[in-house]
């Protein structure tokens, strides 16, 4: 039993595709029919479908019509023999067939397009649409910074930035999310790269004509005399907060007055209250004459305030992936 396979590379939403046909010289036996309904346009339509769950947002992505993504979808269907989304209330899900596909697409569709295209990446010339998922501690420092070096290398790249939580490392597989920055390391599969760039510590911030404000260093009596103020971060500290639990090994009583998620809201209430907050050095410079940073003693220990690069494995190759790793590490070594 022959097959013969021709493949040429066709240019579609600036992504190279490969067209397979083939052509049969007797009849197939059950996994090459597998092979011969594939069509490896539809499975890029696929992969935006699974990770948008949306036939409207999927055909904005895909720059074409609902409708054409509603047939592509029905075709997707009878080719993988699954209904691969299906309606939960107001909202698509996916299937155990669907979330499996989720997990493996990405990274087939990267491999196949790595082999057929081989070509460096273009910064000046690129349009992608890239997401950055970060701690949201490193982002106050890094996002500015890294947006105007952007805008200077990489005029075209769409940059989104989303907190780092707990469905993160699995967006990251799926190629949902790039690559993202967080303290490191992590406890992560190893089928992720992880990288440290860098290192930060951590100071106490106050308002400027704050009692402590003329201190040169802060001890553990300073941190007993005023209560605090925690900045809430997604899968970082909001389950066991760093700083309370660096403080509870000095047998520290300390008095959490607030916490929050939201950075704004903790500085406005430092402006106008006696409250200290825990912040890591790097985010507390780019803080206004309104306030100031004081360095713990070394009397206190301090969580690790190594930061990593992350991203999953299968993107190790991929051009686009180290240029982004390079200039993130040039932004922030520039701090360091």
């Amino acid at each position: 039993m022959a097959v013969f396979l021709s493949a040429s590379g066709h240019s579609w939403l600036n992504k190279t595709v490969i067209v397979i046909s083939i052509e049969l010289a007797k009849p197939l036996k059950h996994s090459q029919i597998a092979m011969n309904r594939i069509d490896l346009n539809l499975l890029l339509t696929l992969q935006v479908l699974l990770k948008v769950k949306s036939t409207t947002l999927a055909a904005e992505e895909l720059h074409t019509s609902q409708s054409a993504v509603s047939r592509s979808l029905v075709r997707l269907r009878d080719m993988m023999g699954d209904k691969l989304l299906v309606r939960k209330g107001q909202s698509l899900a996916l299937t155990v067939k669907g979330e499996q596909l989720a997990q493996e697409l990405p990274q087939l569709l990267s491999q196949l397009n790595n082999l057929v295209e081989n070509k460096p990446f273009e910064p000046t010339q690129s349009q992608e649409r890239i997401t950055i998922a970060m701690n949201a501690s490193i982002a106050e420092w890094v996002v500015p910074s890294f947006s105007q070096y952007l805008a200077e290398q990489a005029p075209g790249i769409e940059l989104t930035i989303e907190d780092w939580d707990s469905s993160t490392p699995k967006n990251l597989a799926q190629g949902a999310i790039r690559m993202g920055l967080n303290y490191f390391p992590l406890e992560l599969p190893k089928s992720f790269i992880q990288h440290k760039l860098g290192q930060d510590n951590f100071v106490l911030v106050c308002r400027k004509d704050h009692p402590l404000s003329q201190e040169k260093i802060i001890t553990v009596q300073h941190v007993q005399q005023y209560d605090l103020a925690v900045h809430v971060m997604k899968d970082w500290n909001d389950a066991a907060p760093k700083a309370e639990q660096e403080l509870l090994k000095h047998n520290i009583d300390i008095n959490v007055k607030i916490r929050c998620s939201h950075l704004s809201i903790i500085l406005r209430t430092l402006l106008e209250s006696d409250l200290i907050f825990f912040s890591a050095k790097l985010a507390a410079q780019q803080l206004d004459e309104r306030f100031i940073s004081i360095p713990f003693s070394t009397e206190i220990t301090q969580p690790s305030g190594d930061i990593g690069l992350f991203y999953a494995n299968h993107y190790s190759s991929d051009s686009m992936t180290i240029w982004l790793e390079k200039s993130l590490k040039k932004v922030i070594r520039n701090y360091m």
